[in-house]
């Protein structure tokens, strides 16, 4: 596969980077940003094309073009956002949710930062909810939110899990409703290899599996699945499907993983860490894990004090940014 040059790659990057006092360096050696030994094929993608865009597959397409940030609007409800996910039920309306130690509830915002709902999911509890994705489930046609209770610093949880709960309506010119969410689906995972931590959480609009990407201070992060259809009520053992390694070229920058999401045409992959953050194409029989093998595309990431959370808008027109803290920025991040 034909790649950029290392060069044009930390330019690139380093063009597009944050500039916040949050450690970029890391000293680590500038290695390849993805494993080439390990298996993507693994990763079934739609229409059994595993392997698609790696060997014989559509070519590489060129870089996307974002715009620099633009702020379009403020958190002034929400004290420690670490999961943004745009509502495909509820046009103009943004799924967010606080970091450890609030209660087990998702709100829904404007892009300008107006709390407009909150919703407490019954009997689902909240260790560390880490992000949040929109995606397919059990029934057609119904969209679902997945929350992903998946940080664990110790790496001492034997098992981790996401709250599967369908989206509910929101009418976003009301004054605040708060309502508990009925219809919560426990989903328990299972690492094959033992406890990560774990901030970053999608769900493919395809086919409906789920993936999470580890986080670690070495910047090396795993990425793995729970395939499709996903059974509440058993554990599932989740399949490793790519490794990553940030703070390295070409994924330069902080090497700590703490968002990410896919468009709602499951066609378009980003991840960020604290200071950086990547785009990848993925073909339309391409396997997660295969997309994962291309050359990553450094994007815009505006400077945030600890961002976290980062989600495309549902039309797929750019991605949002926002950082814990109260009150911080939503950052928006027009396509060109």
């Amino acid at each position: 596969m034909k790649r950029l040059s290392w060069v044009l790659a930390l330019a690139l990057a380093l063009a597009c980077g944050g500039d916040d006092d949050v450690d970029v360096d890391a000293g680590l050696p500038e290695d390849a940003a993805v494993d080439a030994g390990f298996d993507a094929g693994s990763d079934a993608g739609t229409d059994g094309g595993s392997d698609a865009g790696v060997d014989g597959g559509p070519p590489l397409r060129v870089c996307p073009s974002f715009a620099e940030a633009v702020q379009a609007g403020t958190t002034d409800a929400l004290r420690e956002i670490s999961g943004v996910a745009a509502s495909r039920r509820n046009p103009g309306v943004l799924w967010v949710h606080n970091d450890s130690g609030d209660r087990p509830r998702v709100s829904a915002i404007t892009p300008a930062g107006a709390r407009v709902a909150v919703f407490e999911l019954e009997g689902a509890e909240a260790v560390d909810w880490e992000d949040v994705a929109v995606g397919p489930g059990p029934v057609d046609g119904t969209s679902y939110l997945y929350l992903a209770d998946v940080g664990d610093n110790l790496m001492l949880r034997p098992t981790v899990q996401v709250y599967r709960v369908p989206e509910p309506e929101v009418d976003a010119s009301t004054t605040v409703a708060r309502t508990t969410l009925s219809g919560v689906e426990r989903l328990e995972l299972d690492y094959p290899d033992g406890a990560h931590n774990c901030e970053t959480a999608f769900v493919d609009p395809r086919n409906g599996d789920l993936y999470l990407v580890t986080k670690s201070a070495d910047g090396v992060s795993p990425v793995f699945r729970a395939a499709a259809p996903l059974a509440a009520g058993s554990t599932l053992v989740l399949e490793r499907v790519a490794e990553l390694a940030f703070g390295r070229s070409p994924l330069v920058g902080n090497p700590e993983t703490t968002g990410g999401d896919l468009t709602a045409s499951g066609d378009s992959l980003a991840i960020r860490s604290y200071t950086h953050a990547y785009f990848w194409w993925v073909g339309e029989s391409e396997s997660i894990g295969a997309a994962l093998l291309r050359e990553p595309c450094p994007i815009p990431q505006h400077a945030e004090r600890q961002g976290e959370a980062l989600g495309f808008a549902a039309d797929g027109s750019g991605y949002y940014t926002i950082s814990e803290g109260q009150p911080e920025p939503i950052w928006f991040y027009a396509r060109e």
